[in-house]
């Protein structure tokens, strides 16, 4: 069927970050289609709240009907979670899977438990919706062991593009890894590697591109660079704007993820691309968002990851064949391909009587 209304609703809305930027997207498609779609949040971003609603304005803002669809970006708890639990609407979930929170704990106790939270509550949507949007084949296989089997899988866009002026390849060798600097990411695989990488290639450079905000790890990364005396060697950036972005990429020669958790990887994609050889660790989505296109290790002690770099860095031929690759590979994932998808996946729905 074809929907009057579809709105969205997400924890809170952030420009940059990838499930902000797709909440985003996703209703610029929905109006070029003349459907009407809103934002509802929870929490209000100050940089986003022209762009969004608190949920609670949802009545006043919308006429709901058995045509209006309810989707909900499933990352954290969320308040948005009971609301919607509440509500009469048909309602899907675009699930894009969480941090276990086995892997916060020491590091942010209350966040490890907001996330055991939102653990109970996917349980409770996975029962209410009827069907479900997932970033990945890995994220659908966690809603189908929770009884939600009616699911699709719907990539994120790639959408990042060359800069009209983009910058000249760094001086020196360079290692990039774009990504919140958070447990799960495990950044300190990269520097343990980076200082191995070091007595091989003397003039090595690594760059994290990300936000800086979880403090307790990031003071964590900052203390183990000092201490293997790495300071001239590894740069934090912090968050970036999308041409900032797009020629970090440009400039590296490397990319290179060690995530223990990745629900679906956007910029293993990003690097892709953008013609940066890609080597990444076989966790979660990971294989799965990498397919055949770059060099996927299953173990990542730091000589592991220090040979594997330093392989790519120096042979030209690999080198040339990953990029290809991985171009081939990111072309599959653009923005029509995700609209087909999507537009698919919602119109398959039928009435709902709740």
């Amino acid at each position: 069927m074809i929907w009057d209304s579809v709105h969205q609703f997400v924890p809170t809305l952030i420009q940059g970050d990838a499930i902000g930027d797709y909440t985003l997207w996703l209703r610029t498609k929905l109006l070029e289609k003349s459907i009407s779609s809103e934002i509802f949040v929870s929490v209000e971003n100050n940089e986003t709240q022209n762009l969004t609603h608190s949920f609670d304005e949802m009545e006043g803002l919308s006429n709901c009907s058995k045509n209006t669809l309810l989707l909900y970006h499933v990352a954290q708890a969320s308040t948005c979670a009971q609301f919607i639990l509440d509500r009469a609407e048909p309602l899907g979930l675009i699930f894009h899977n969480f941090t276990p929170p086995e892997q916060l704990i020491n590091w942010d106790g209350a966040l490890a438990g907001d996330l055991l939270s939102a653990e109970r509550e996917l349980k409770q949507l996975a029962q209410r919706a009827q069907i479900a949007i997932c970033d990945s084949s890995y994220n659908a296989s966690k809603l189908h062991g929770l009884g939600l089997t009616n699911t699709t899988v719907v990539p994120l866009p790639i959408r990042i593009n060359k800069p009209l002026s983009p910058v000249k390849p760094l001086d020196n060798p360079t290692i990039l890894f774009v990504g919140r600097i958070a447990p799960n990411k495990a950044f300190q695989d990269i520097i343990a590697a980076a200082a191995l990488l070091r007595t091989e290639i003397p003039n090595v450079k690594v760059r994290f591109v990300g936000d800086t905000s979880f403090t307790s790890y990031y003071s964590y990364l900052t203390k183990l660079v000092n201490q293997l005396a790495l300071e001239d060697v590894v740069t934090f950036t912090g968050r970036v704007t999308e041409t900032q972005l797009a020629n970090e990429y440009l400039s590296a020669q490397v990319f290179c993820c060690l995530s223990d958790h990745e629900g679906f990887g956007v910029p293993i994609l990003e690097a892709m691309k953008l013609g940066l050889p890609v080597i990444a660790y076989n966790a979660a989505a990971v294989p799965e968002t990498l397919g055949s296109a770059g060099l996927l290790i299953n173990n990542k002690s730091p000589a592991m990851v220090a040979t594997a770099i330093e392989r790519v860095m120096t042979d030209q031929n690999l080198s040339k064949s990953m990029i290809a690759a991985g171009k081939q590979r990111a072309s599959i994932f653009s923005e029509s391909n995700t609209a087909s998808k999507f537009f698919s996946a919602i119109n398959s729905m039928g009435y709902y009587e709740n």
